[in-house]
């Protein structure tokens, strides 16, 4: 059954009509969409365990700290997405996902989110990074299935352009957890969820 239904999966998606479709929206929305926002640390908790034993820190000697700032850059070309979150002197997220989409079977439902996601095998293993948008919500993982080291990001908009966040890094020995309070400089948020919105109504995306 399950066989099946992947080879309907794939005649759907090589139909003229849908091809088409996509293409057709490809062309139309190859410019550069991109937004920025400045995010404030307001507090950070590091724990790693060496011999048994805690250790809690507030920073890394040389990093990031309670009341520097981090920046946020998420932009959109295509079918692609890119997200970055960064310091002067580190990288937290660096990284492009591609649209997921599902073929339209059933009753349509309305989009409330866009999923994105990139899935890689390399030396160390399978990274699997996801992330779902809305306008008022957007999450991303990475996770690696050798545990490297898994990265988390959540952002909530609480006002206007301003929002919130928590970025957690959960790797071998110990786990790093940052807040954020966030204010656009340039907020693209819900006019790249309209764009992917607006992909098709061959497809939808999966709730």
């Amino acid at each position: 059954m399950k066989n099946i239904l992947v080879t309907i999966c794939l005649l759907l998606f090589n139909m003229p009509g849908i091809a088409s479709a996509s293409s057709k929206w490809l062309e139309k929305n190859q410019e550069l969409i991109e937004g920025t926002m400045k995010c404030k640390i307001t507090d950070q908790i590091i724990i790693e365990v060496k011999d048994g034993q805690p250790k809690r820190y507030s920073h890394y000697t040389k990093y990031a700290k309670i009341g520097d700032s981090l920046i946020l850059n998420y932009s959109s070309t295509g079918e692609k997405i890119k997200i970055i979150l960064k310091h002067p002197k580190e990288d937290y997220i660096d990284t492009e996902l591609g649209l997921k989409r599902q073929p339209l079977f059933f009753k349509r439902h309305k989009i409330t989110r866009i999923k994105f996601e990139n899935v890689k095998d390399v030396a160390d293993g399978i990274f699997t990074r996801r992330m779902n948008w809305s306008n008022n919500k957007i999450d991303f993982s990475m996770m690696s299935s050798l545990f490297v080291g898994n990265i988390y990001l959540v952002m909530d908009r609480y006002y206007k352009s301003d929002w919130s966040g928590i970025f957690t890094s959960v790797h071998l020995g110990g786990t790093q957890t940052i807040t954020l309070d966030c204010r656009h400089s340039s907020d693209k948020v819900e006019e790249i969820f309209d764009r992917y919105k607006l992909y098709s109504d061959k497809f939808r995306y999966r709730d």
